[in-house]
């Protein structure tokens, strides 16, 4: 049993390095001495949200138990030249230890640190005290330690990015506010408006221009009416000023409606 669990250790060992994993490895060694069982378990049990929310790749804790499991001598590593034997053997960049220790008046240190193989040091730490520590208070600043561990691991790969003679811009990220539905009966109803509209307002024109049309035969002039009048007149003007004004305002409509019914503006929603 042992040496299967030695060859499945070295298969994954190799997939790893193979595979330029560049997940960081929660070292598990043992934390809390001194502490409750209660503050025990709520830290075991946050450890691992709090980098994950924090923006942490993790290697799988499983897997990494499953390394340490032929290495025990790895349980007690926290500083030195283990370290970097460990992170090698994991098949990992970079290794992220955990502490919680119980100071001599019943305070709590609570903190997380950073370790680079590559650099072979530890290049981000972070240390809370916890004077009055409850498992809301382990929980809160276990995720402060996590944020500033990767704050400063964030910092400290931007230091470490080769500079360009062109000074370096951060790039934002775009944020495109949707886009809002077109209602499917704002189309049918603007084209209607215009068509009426137009139809309209040439109507009343038309009718306007012909004001006062004899529409009959004009009786002939005689002595008795040297002026003889047309007996059936176009009022135009009577009907076509209230036609123009409704075609003028259906026309103000369709606008509208165009207005209300455009394509988004792409430049807008950038």
């Amino acid at each position: 049993m042992k040496k299967r669990a030695s060859a499945v250790a070295l298969f994954c060992l190799w997939s790893s390095v193979a595979r330029a994993d560049e997940r960081a490895a929660l070292v598990p060694i043992a934390v809390g001495a001194g502490a409750t069982s209660t503050l025990q378990r709520a830290f075991h049990r946050e450890i691992i949200s709090a980098l994950l929310g924090a923006g942490f790749r993790l290697k799988s804790p499983n897997e990494v138990d499953l390394f340490v499991g032929d290495r025990p001598e790895f349980l007690a590593c926290r500083d030195g030249a283990c370290l970097y034997e460990e992170a090698t053997f994991l098949g990992v960049r970079r290794l992220i230890l955990p502490r919680f220790d119980r100071n001599p008046d019943d305070s709590y240190t609570i903190g997380v640190a950073l370790y680079d193989a590559n650099e072979r040091r530890f290049i981000a730490t972070s240390t809370l005290r916890c004077s009055e520590c409850t498992v809301d208070r382990v929980k809160e600043l276990i995720g402060m330690a996590a944020v500033r561990i990767r704050s400063e691991s964030e910092e400290f790969d931007v230091a470490k990015t080769p500079a360009t003679n062109a000074p370096a811009s951060i790039a934002t990220p775009t944020v495109t506010a949707p886009v809002p539905p077109r209602s499917p009966l704002l189309r049918p109803f603007k084209w209607a408006t215009l068509g009426i509209g137009l139809a309209t307002t040439v109507a009343g024109i038309t009718l306007m221009s012909l004001n006062n049309l004899c529409l009959s035969d004009t009786p002939p002039k005689t002595a008795a009416n040297p002026n003889p009048v047309c007996p059936i007149v176009l009022d135009g003007f009577g009907t076509g000023a209230p036609l123009f004004a409704v075609g003028g305002a259906l026309l103000i409509t369709s606008g509208v409606l165009f207005y209300f019914d455009r394509p988004p503006n792409k430049k807008a929603l950038e």
